[in-house]
């Protein structure tokens, strides 16, 4: 998503303000084009005019049959389903929609917006950073840094002399949790130095044995790290946590202040 028009437009109508600012700012931190209101009238508009990839409207809004149907005729026409966000969880899910619960999992969001809007859809998103590692052999344990983590695998840069489907395992710092995980490890690929990818070099791994407790810990990781990019990018914007579905009960470092927890 190079430029503003290969951006894919998302169209978000919910009643409240706050789940309406934190999606949002998700949202445009993974590279979509978001118009994001509370007004019948600007949506309706935008429904209408600006031509949207992907609709995603509150339930409660849903019941009334103008904004359903205005809703259902735009997606018809991007050809996707329309997402029904549950601000009352009274109400379920809309008939013929695809439902995202609230507090929103960010982890099942970003599925829903990989599923429908682009080409190759990724399960896991990815954040970059830079932590170090360490791949263990039954000989040898060599230091590794980890350029890009997501809760299937990961990306890691080293001068190892290291095979696809070669497998191991690999202790990785969770850094800010005062934890580390010592996970298996399998070699999907090799990136060997070339001009084409400024000689960058590395290997990319799929965890084989993350159980039930690391995968949530990861995640946990992973939420923290997207949290605090989402602030260094949008300080001067609050995000209510509340609104999300975290796996643990401190999600993010003090010194956030942007980041409130109801």
């Amino acid at each position: 998503m190079s430029d503003a028009r290969s951006m894919k437009k998302v169209l978000l109508y919910l009643k409240q303000q706050e789940l309406l600012t934190t999606l949002e700012l998700i949202l445009r931190h993974w590279g979509y084009r978001v118009f994001a209101t509370h007004r019948r009238d600007a949506f309706r508009n935008h429904a209408e005019d600006w031509k949207p990839d992907l609709v995603m409207v509150g339930n409660d809004l849903l019941q009334s049959s103008d904004i359903a149907n205005c809703a259902r005729k735009a997606a018809g026409r991007s050809g996707h389903n329309l997402v029904c966000i549950e601000e009352d969880p009274a109400r379920g899910t809309a008939v013929e929609t695809v439902g995202l619960k609230v507090p929103v999992d960010v982890f099942e969001l970003y599925r829903v917006m990989q599923k429908y809007l682009e080409e190759k859809p990724r399960t896991n998103f990815r954040i970059a950073m830079r932590v170090p590692g360490m791949v263990v052999r039954p000989e040898t344990t060599s230091l590794v840094e980890v350029l890009s983590i997501s809760a299937q695998g990961l990306f890691l840069k080293t001068s190892l002399k290291i095979s696809r489907g070669e497998r191991f395992r690999l202790v990785l710092p969770l850094l800010g949790m005062k934890r580390e995980l010592e996970l298996g490890a399998e070699v999907l690929y090799v990136v060997e130095p070339s001009p084409e990818n400024g000689y960058q070099q590395g290997v990319g791994l799929e965890f084989t044995d993350l159980g039930d407790q690391e995968r949530c810990e990861l995640e946990a990781f992973l939420e923290r790290a997207l949290l605090e990019e989402l602030d260094d990018k949008h300080g001067h914007i609050e995000i209510d946590l509340s609104r999300l579905s975290l796996h643990t009960a401190e999600p993010f470092r003090a010194g956030l202040p942007n980041l409130q927890q109801a």
